[in-house]
């Protein structure tokens, strides 16, 4: 039998006496708590929430206190709380665009756009226009052309040689995975008949085994080395320009899917003046190893540069370098056509795997851009590799574009607690998707961007613009999401299978952006507790039919309370 001594009784009893008010507060709570004072309360709005409608919601601090009735929100009212009358105006949850490019959309602005689609007769006066207001030598950095509208079998470089003989010209199609260069600018780039195909890149070549000009992937590379490099307050100018436009969408947060070091700084440095307001994840476009440091140097309140972007393969288009489970169908418009199943570009599995464990023992989330079903199932087989050797580590990487998945993998994604990432909003008929029809054939489009099938197996799914290469609008998105049909309804439906219903839309461009992120405790739903980051519009999107849903404009958007944008309609 063990001893007893005064000491052993004085710690039961003073373990007795902690115990008593343990135990009481669950027995009998506490007198409430004052209501928090609101500095603002809006009033007469329709709040769309998680339990229904409210119409009026009260804040402190740029923190919802109360939403609900005006009863609701009455208690938090002092002799000090402003009001906002909203005039019964919808009001959201601020919208995430979890795939866009800012910065690059932003150095379009000095580029010389070409229309979209054009022929081989409008690029050419397009590039002409150009090399006019440029000196004889300038460079001409011109978007962005698609293949297979512009009415010749091949692009060559002799086409842009025509109307560019003494500046060097570089054009990006549209998806930014191939570009087109002419002789000048090969001549800088020392790309000549003799070159060599780097690895993970296609140098195009006619039957004389000639660069036509037409670089596929890394080999874009070639030119756009010997491209002057760009100044810094310009790329900072990019990036504040592009994050201003997505507040006029509604969009509170976004992740720069692909960003440099140069582009990390400029958010950092914005973040700093104040003049970044969004939640930003930024995906830096590297595998060195001191991402690490540059994360911790460059991380802001607002600004996660915690994640690492991957790339696996290309576009499914005529280029034909997205990575396919079944052998393309189409020729593409290109002489020197990848291989059949298309291009992966990391390969063995091993290396992938192991840069992935890597990422993930650290704490780096992964964004793969894996458009093709082939380099989906490679993403998702590192993941699972990573999950193997390091167990769950609450990091949801994400497999990003996803044209194409089959079933079976959608299945693993749910296993793995992977995301699955939609991107471009070009899951409805147009130019682009019939080029892709064209190259992967009618039964491969069957399963185009399975959203909905994604969505009823549990997969986290978020949907990005991948902006510049379609506009940044997520009020097409959230429509044509539901329909499946071009904005406004006026086609047959693309994968009709695939579609959603509205609520389950709006949630995937909300809160489970927000939980893709991480902040889904602090922003994605009007609710208690939650920052006040929301966006008034002009219609209620659940009154009106689906099909007048990409019309809406933003009237206004919050973070955390502040106005950060307010249309000129609204005074």
């Amino acid at each position: 039998m063990r001893n007893v001594t005064p000491l052993h009784i004085g710690l039961g009893l003073a373990a007795l006496t902690m115990a008593v008010p343990a135990q009481s507060q669950f027995e009998s709570p506490a007198a409430p708590a004052p209501p928090l004072p609101a500095e603002t309360i809006y009033a007469d709005g329709r709040f769309y929430t998680p339990d229904g409608w409210a119409t009026h919601m009260a804040l402190n601090k740029g923190i919802i206190v109360a939403i609900g009735t005006a009863e609701d929100v009455a208690p938090h009212r002092t002799e000090d709380t402003q009001t906002s009358e909203l005039g019964g105006l919808t009001v959201l949850p601020g919208l995430f665009d979890m795939h866009i490019h800012p910065g690059l959309a932003g150095m379009d602005r000095n580029y010389c756009t070409i229309p979209f689609p054009a022929d081989l007769a409008l690029l050419k006066q397009t590039v002409a226009g150009c090399v006019a207001a440029r000196r004889p030598g300038e460079w001409v950095l011109a978007k962005a052309y698609q293949a297979d509208q512009l009415g010749v079998p091949y692009p060559d470089r002799t086409y842009l040689d025509e109307v560019a003989p003494d500046n060097p010209v570089f054009i990006a199609d549209f998806s930014g995975h191939t570009g087109w260069a002419n002789s000048a600018a090969l001549r800088l780039a020392g790309v000549g008949a003799d070159s060599a195909d780097p690895p993970n890149g296609v140098i195009d070549r006619d039957r004389q085994g000639r660069p036509t000009g037409v670089l596929h992937e890394s080999a874009m590379r070639l030119v756009t080395a010997v491209i002057p490099s760009t100044e810094m307050a310009v790329i900072e100018d990019a990036v504040k320009w592009g994050a201003s436009q997505l507040l006029a969408q509604g969009i509170i947060g976004f992740v720069d899917a692909s960003t440099t070091f140069e582009q990390l700084q400029a958010y950092a440095a914005l973040s700093d003046r104040g003049d970044m307001k969004q939640y930003v994840r930024t995906c830096i476009w590297s595998l060195a190893e001191d991402a690490i440091a540059r994360r911790n140097l460059y991380a802001r309140r607002n600004v996660q540069p915690d994640c690492v972007k991957i790339f696996l393969d290309g576009v499914p288009t005529a280029a034909r370098t997205a990575a396919m489970l079944d052998a393309y169908v189409g020729r593409g418009h290109v002489h020197s056509a990848p291989p059949e199943h298309g291009i992966l570009l990391v390969q063995p599995d091993e290396v992938l795997n192991a840069q992935v464990a890597g990422f993930d023992r650290q704490g780096l989330t992964v964004k793969f851009h894996a458009a093709g079903d082939s380099a989906v199932r490679q993403a998702l087989g590192a993941i699972a590799r990573a999950r193997a050797l390091n167990g769950y580590s609450g990091l949801g990487h994400s497999v990003g574009h996803t044209s194409f998945i089959v079933p079976e993998d959608i299945a693993v994604a749910r296993k793995l607690h992977a995301t699955i990432e939609f991107s471009p909003v070009i899951w409805y008929p147009g130019p682009v998707v019939g080029d892709i029809a064209a190259q992967v054939g009618p039964d491969k489009m069957k399963d185009y961007y399975a959203i909905g099938s994604a969505i009823k197996a549990g997969v986290l799914t978020v949907v990005g613009s991948d902006w510049p290469v379609v506009p940044p609008d997520p009020w097409t998105a959230l429509e044509t999401m539901v329909t499946r049909q071009v904005p406004g309804g006026d086609s047959e439906p693309l994968a009709p299978e695939q579609r959603v219903g509205l609520e389950i839309a709006l949630r995937v461009m909300t809160l489970d952006s927000a939980r893709q992120l991480g902040l889904h405790n602090l922003t994605g739903s009007l609710e208690v507790g939650k920052s006040a980051d929301m966006i008034v519009i002009d219609r209620d999107i659940f009154a009106i039919p689906v099909t007048e849903i990409h019309a809406t404009k933003v009237l206004a958007t919050y973070i955390g309370g502040e106005m950060v944008y307010r249309h000129a309609d609204r005074r």
